[in-house]
């Protein structure tokens, strides 16, 4: 309670600071930065349930390509 007592009083005598808000061209960049990340995070988890698969089917496609989705791995298996 006397924090609150002490808060208010300071923002009475404008002792206190209004909060930072970010311009609206940083918060846009922040959501494209977020959305990204998040479709990395999902390209990541779609080829590892491939590579789960191939190996469910004992197709070892890892032993012969060193990256699944990569050139050498074809063009079926590429996102």
């Amino acid at each position: 309670m006397r924090d609150c007592q002490w808060i208010a009083q300071l923002l009475q005598h404008g002792l206190l600071k209004g909060s930072f808000i970010p311009p609206r061209h940083q918060l846009e960049l922040c959501d494209l930065t977020r959305h990204r990340t998040q479709l990395v995070g999902e390209k990541t988890r779609t080829v590892n349930r491939m590579q789960k698969i191939l190996e469910g089917a004992n197709i070892k496609l890892p032993s012969v390509a060193s990256d699944i989705i990569g050139v050498s791995a074809g063009p079926c298996c590429r996102l």
